[in-house]
């Protein structure tokens, strides 16, 4: 309903497209963005702006997690257009990849049936689409169904497994990055503190960094010029700072980092291709998981905030949200304090 009211309020779909969409959910069980689709209420593109809007991550690559999706009902990932793509090895909370990031009903069916915690992070709808064909194909016999729930049992069982909300406990899982910091991790509030307290562009980078360090071992930053993106500061864990200062990087190729400041943020691999190449280069690798976010002054991108080897996603993403969100708020003083204002 938040989806469908959503898009009547920008214009995007006409009222008796939602009805007869929402009607195919609630008789057939057809997923509600589907049914949209399916009968040309909406197209592809203009749907994917409405659900960019969401403020949850954003994943450009989706791998499921088999054995947890084995562990649900049969067809449910399908009817939510919903996946499990990771699981925390410290908390067990898994990470479910959705299309529509604004219905709640998705977290709490998929915590249901999970037994544990679970975060969403928004996908789209054909990145969806491929992972779910993928499971599908790979889906289970009813035969093996027994021995797919007695190996997640034994799983449960190992000593390193990690305690659910629930009590029970979660697939053991290994973390991404082997020299990630580790849990628990220190809190970014003083880091917020020095941002807002900065009285210069490099005051504010330097917060940014530290308080990044807080959950994420590999941090850079990036500064908006001209229609590219220039390196301005990175640790010695992420590359050498004088090849990152010689980085540029147009905004007209088609880069993971052009990817991630057309959406404000990205959580994901850094593909190995020429456009990504020069970052890469100063690199020298990265971990599947790399989050980028934007700081935004007066809704223009100036800085992008680049973490590597996260102690966890979702939290890294969240604190690289809120100190990038107060970063800009710093940049606004900073300018108003120069016009005298």
């Amino acid at each position: 309903m938040d989806l469908g009211l959503r898009l009547l309020a920008s214009g995007a779909v006409r009222r008796d497209d939602v009805e007869a969409a929402l009607l195919a959910h609630a008789r057939d069980g057809v997923p509600f963005v589907r049914a949209l689709l399916d009968a040309d209420a909406i197209g592809a593109e203009v749907l994917e702006q409405e659900l960019s809007r969401s403020d949850v991550p954003t994943l450009r690559r989706v791998v499921p997690v088999q054995v947890l999706a084995n562990a649900l009902p049969r067809g449910l990932c399908r009817r939510l257009l919903a996946v499990p793509v990771r699981q925390d090895p410290y908390t067990g909370t898994v990470d479910v990849a959705v299309v529509d990031p604004f219905d709640p009903h998705i977290a709490e069916e998929m915590s249901f049936h999970l037994g544990m915690g679970v975060r969403i992070v928004r996908a789209p709808w054909r990145v969806l689409e491929d992972a779910l064909l993928a499971l599908e194909e790979d889906e289970p016999s009813e035969a093996s169904e027994t021995s797919q729930s007695a190996e997640i049992e034994a799983v449960g069982l190992d000593e390193g497994a990690s305690p659910s909300r629930s009590g029970s406990y979660a697939v053991k899982a290994e973390p991404f990055a082997r020299h990630a910091p580790r849990p628990p991790f220190r809190d970014i509030g003083p880091y917020l503190d020095r941002i807002r307290r900065s009285r210069d562009r490099d005051a504010v980078v330097d917060g940014l960094v530290r308080g990044m360090r807080t959950i994420a071992r590999r941090i850079g930053v990036l500064v908006v010029k001209k229609g590219e993106l220039a390196g301005l500061f990175c640790n010695p864990e992420f590359g050498d700072l004088e090849a990152l200062r010689a980085l540029r990087m147009p905004f007209s190729q088609p880069s993971v980092l052009a990817a991630a400041m057309a959406s404000g943020s990205y959580l994901g691999p850094i593909p190995h291709s020429a456009e990504n190449a020069p970052l890469l280069d100063v690199m020298g690798e990265a971990s599947p998981d790399v989050a980028m976010v934007c700081v935004t002054v007066n809704q223009r991108p100036v800085l992008l905030l680049i973490a590597d080897e996260l102690g966890d996603t979702m939290l890294a993403t969240q604190r690289a949200t809120k100190l990038t969100q107060v970063a800009g708020e710093a940049f606004v003083r900073l300018l108003r304090r120069k016009d005298g204002r």
